[in-house]
C-alpha cells in the first residue's frame, strides 16, 4: 500500500481543502460541529501577512439589504468564516445604526430597497465622510446591469461592485480584498 497516497475526496471535503470548503464549513456551522476546522472556537480564518506570518482578522460586516433570504444566506457565510455581522433592511436603517455610533469594517449594501435606497445611502455614506467621520468602504450588491461597470456606484462611494445573485466564494474573496486594503 502506497503511504503517499492522494487524501479521498471525503478527506479534502473535510479538512476544508478542494472546491466544496465553502460548503463543508457552512454544514459544520449549521451543525454546531466546528471540530473539522480550527478546533471548538469555530474554523480559523486568517487574512494578510504581518512580517511575513499571517495574521487572524475577524470584521465587523454590516449587510443591507431588503431581501431577508439574502441577509440570512450573508450573514451565515460570513459568520462562518469568523466575521460579526449586522443586518439593516433597508438604507435609512442602515444609516441610523451608523449614526448611532456602531462602526464596521465593510457594508455589503444592495441598490434596490424600500424606504432608502443603496445609491442614496452610498451618498449619504460620502457625505458623512467629507465631514471627517469614519465610515466603513462599501461593497454593492446588485442585480441590475452593470453599465460601466458601475461607476455611478463608485462615484457615489463604492469600492466594489457584485453581481446578484451572490457567487459566495466571490463575497468572500472581495470580503478578503477590501479588508486587506
Amino acid at each position: 500500500m502506497n503511504s503517499f497516497a492522494e487524501p479521498s475526496r471525503r478527506e479534502k471535503f473535510r479538512e476544508g481543502r478542494g472546491p466544496n470548503a465553502l460548503t463543508r464549513r457552512i454544514l459544520f456551522a449549521a451543525s454546531g460541529d466546528f471540530s473539522g476546522g480550527g478546533g471548538a472556537g469555530g474554523p480559523e480564518i486568517t487574512y494578510g501577512k504581518l512580517g511575513g506570518k499571517q495574521t487572524k482578522k475577524h470584521l465587523n460586516i454590516l449587510v443591507v439589504d431588503d431581501e431577508r433570504d439574502i441577509n440570512g444566506m450573508l450573514k451565515l457565510v460570513l459568520e462562518v468564516e469568523g466575521h460579526r455581522v449586522r443586518i439593516a433592511e433597508n438604507g435609512q436603517q442602515a444609516l441610523d445604526i451608523v449614526d448611532g455610533g456602531a462602526t464596521f469594517d465593510i457594508i455589503i449594501v444592495d441598490i434596490r430597497m424600500p424606504v432608502m435606497n443603496g445609491l442614496t445611502l452610498l451618498n449619504e455614506i460620502k457625505t458623512r465622510r467629507n465631514y471627517g467621520m469614519e465610515i466603513a468602504p462599501a461593497i454593492v450588491g446588485t442585480g441590475e446591469e452593470l453599465v460601466d461597470g458601475g461607476a455611478e456606484f463608485i462615484a457615489a462611494g463604492a469600492v466594489r461592485v457584485i453581481r446578484k445573485p451572490y457567487d459566495l466564494d466571490q463575497v468572500i474573496r472581495i470580503v478578503e480584498e477590501v479588508a486587506n486594503g
